[in-house]
């Protein structure tokens, strides 16, 4: 029997999204007869491989909820548009969903295609309105509506809700390239220099970092903040304010070839998110040998384990993340935690493992 496969990707036209695309094309198009991907980009090597309907979002600028509510529900009709003019041009039966749109995953119903969701972090973990109309709107009809619910780890289930929907839930990630992200620098040997790479979002805890910067300044520390988000013109303007441009680094988005080198820079890296599933950053920073100091959110305590192969934050409070970097960088097992991980990502999260998990549960759906 053909195994052919539909990934419906982000309609977000930037470079973090190729990258991720890329790995996830790496396994699936190794498991399936014909793959089309439906997303605003594709990465160079996969598009001779796919085929591919270029497609963005239908608001471009949503620099407001009421812009980004119009834009998921237009969004999702152009999608459903799209899906049709897929199916007559390269059929499919399996739908890979790396977001939730509910009405989309309803009309692939509707035509009897089996429907899988790849679930990552989730927006119901933002806070305020925006938090509960995600889960009550996308997130749960988005779960009803999956046959197939894959997450990074267990502990993602509880943390996402996902208890009612257990039968449906299957364990499966994506591979990192250990040949690229690889340890370059020993520990010992890298200055006292901390990072945060990521969105530049509240969600992520970036206004919490800035706070517990300036409760280290009298320290000799440098920090690095790469990355690009809403709050990154706010982040500028808080480093300023507090005198901490000679601390700070503001790096900007940083491509993804370039953050094994940024990794082999620091000591530490820190994710202090309010929500995860597990980060391709953290298990990247792993593979590099740098420790990682994070909130115990989503799938992350089913690989940070603390003082083994990482730090775990109390919270993401500004007093905790200080207290939580100060304790890391001066742990006396360091270098050895730091060995711990790397080893742990090199021996779970390998192209085969990935392959051998997916492949599952597509067989599963057939």
């Amino acid at each position: 029997m053909e195994r052919n496969l539909l990934i419906v990707e982000t309609l977000d036209n930037d470079p973090k999204s190729e990258a991720k695309l890329a790995r996830f094309l790496g396994v699936l198009v190794s498991l399936a007869n014909s793959v089309s991907l439906i997303a605003a980009n594709c990465p160079p090597e996969y598009k001779s491989k796919v085929f591919w309907i270029e497609a963005e979002n239908v608001i471009k600028t949503r620099k407001n909820n009421l812009a980004r509510i119009m834009n998921f529900l237009l969004s999702q009709i152009k999608l459903v548009f799209l899906m049709e003019i897929t199916s007559r041009k390269s059929p499919y039966e399996i739908v890979m969903f790396f977001r939730p749109y509910p009405l989309p995953m309803f009309f692939a119903r509707l035509k009897g295609k089996k429907v899988t969701r790849y679930q990552g972090g989730i927006a119901s973990k933002e806070p305020g309105s925006i938090g509960f109309l995600s889960r009550l709107f996308v997130e749960e009809p988005a779960a009803y509506l999956s046959h197939k619910i894959i997450v990074q780890s267990k502990s993602c289930i509880k943390f996402q809700n996902l208890c009612r929907y257990r039968r449906k839930v299957e364990i499966g990630d994506f591979p990192i390239d250990t040949a690229v992200f690889r340890r370059t620098k020993n520990l010992r040997e890298r200055e006292n220099i901390i990072g945060y790479i990521g969105d530049l979002t509240e969600n992520k805890g970036i206004r919490n970092v800035i706070d517990a910067i300036r409760m280290l300044s009298n320290q000799e520390l440098r920090f690095i903040i790469g990355g690009e988000g809403s709050l990154f013109e706010e982040t500028r303007k808080r480093i300023d304010e507090n005198d901490l441009t000679d601390t700070v680094a503001l790096a900007g988005w940083i491509p993804h070839s370039e953050i094994p080198t940024y990794l082999n820079k620091l000591k530490l890296l820190i994710l202090p998110s309010a929500s995860e599933g597990i980060p391709f950053i953290l298990l990247e920073a792993m593979a590099c040998g740098t420790p990682v100091l994070a909130t115990p959110v989503g799938g992350v305590p089913d690989v940070l384990k603390d003082g083994e192969t990482g730090f775990i934050l109390k919270n993401n409070s500004p007093e905790a993340i200080a207290n939580g970097i100060t304790r890391a960088l001066y742990y006396p097992g360091l270098d050895q935690v730091a060995k711990n991980a790397q080893e742990l990502v090199e021996r779970g999260y390998t192209h085969e493992a990935s392959v051998e998990r997916l492949n599952k549960v597509l067989a599963d759906l057939e």
